[in-house]
């Protein structure tokens, strides 16, 4: 009979230590998905925040870029200005000595 109680016992405990540790186990896992999830979800905020930031610099050297070429053209539209009035300049100032060498031929004659 004792041995009978033993056995008893036993088979009521059995199922009791698995029935415990099988969910901590579980829980284990599903708290080690949870923590990689969380891991993973992290880095991409952290890479989306990076790509952003990246996104970011290149406008603001897209825009500085646009800004520089716009002032390179009015540099360069005012250099051709400057030397079409100089062309001018030299053209009347060549013309204006034909006249004077013509009025010098005129008085030495």
């Amino acid at each position: 009979a004792a041995g009978g109680t033993m056995s008893l016992t036993t088979a009521t405990m059995m199922p009791a230590v698995p029935a415990v540790s099988i969910p901590s186990e579980a829980e284990r896992a599903l708290q080690a998905q949870v923590a990689a999830l969380q891991e993973a979800m992290e880095q991409q905020q952290a890479q989306l925040v990076s790509a952003q930031r990246k996104v970011e610099e290149a406008q603001e050297k897209e825009k500085e870029a646009k800004a520089e070429a716009e002032h390179a053209a009015e540099e360069a539209k005012r250099q051709a200005q400057a030397a079409e009035a100089a062309q001018a300049a030299r053209d009347r100032i060549m013309h204006e000595n034909g006249s004077v060498n013509d009025l010098l031929t005129e008085l030495e004659q």
